[in-house]
């Protein structure tokens, strides 16, 4: 099992090598790209999945000319290879526009907590009928689109939760979303590495909870 991550230019990695080292992950393995500061991958066939994480860089207007083309020859492999690939925030914005699916922006930036029903809860959101979503204004949301299996909208008409082809998961705002929606989407993962991927993810939220929980 080999996972590529996709990761904002400024994101400090010994943040994430330092959780995975606490929870003792060394397998499966993983790759950590920073947009504009390592070079994207050439060809997927080294890695079973990709996690395609949001960029601050492009909610902030700020210049991605030195990545944009590149992720969009990765996203464009990811799709044409059909490997499995969760896309948060931008990434899963980014995902929509390399599949011809129109986005909008809005202007106002508020904070507020929405129920969001499901309601395809089927593939990557087996089971999942509801979930919360924290929805931040002035971000990127994508529109609704017959390309893509639309399993959620905000109450703005845009959509949270989609999938294509069944190995692509894009999840715009929903921070609240359950780590097994994510699971989901790997299924095209054969079941040895899936199961350790699992493994990995169920370690990885049980960390990020504990520190939230010290934290606060």
């Amino acid at each position: 099992m080999h996972i590529l991550i996709i990761k904002d230019r400024n994101f400090d990695i010994s943040q994430l090598v330092a959780l995975f080292e606490k929870v003792g992950v060394y397998s499966p393995r993983y790759t950590i790209i920073r947009r504009g500061v390592e070079q994207m991958p050439v060809s997927l066939d080294a890695y079973d999945c990709v996690f395609l994480c949001g960029s601050a860089a492009v909610m902030l207007s700020k210049d991605c000319s030195s990545w944009m083309d590149a992720q969009q020859r990765l996203i464009q492999m990811i799709i044409a290879c059909a490997i499995p690939c969760f896309g948060s925030c931008w990434g899963g914005v980014h995902i929509a526009q390399q599949l011809g699916v129109p986005t909008t922006c809005f202007n106002h930036f508020t904070f507020t907590a929405e129920t969001v029903q499901v309601r395809h809860p089927y593939g990557c959101m087996d089971g999942i009928d509801a979930y919360t979503s924290i929805i931040s204004g002035g971000i990127m949301f994508v529109q609704y689109d017959r390309r893509l299996l639309v399993h959620s909208v905000l109450k703005n008409g845009m959509v949270d939760i989609f999938s294509y082809k069944d190995h692509i998961m894009g999840c715009i705002t929903a921070f609240g979303i359950s780590p097994e929606a994510r699971l989901n989407t790997i299924r095209a993962i054969d079941p040895p590495k899936r199961e350790s991927l699992s493994h990995f993810i169920a370690q990885v939220d049980a960390t990020k909870q504990k520190k939230v929980a010290e934290e606060v």
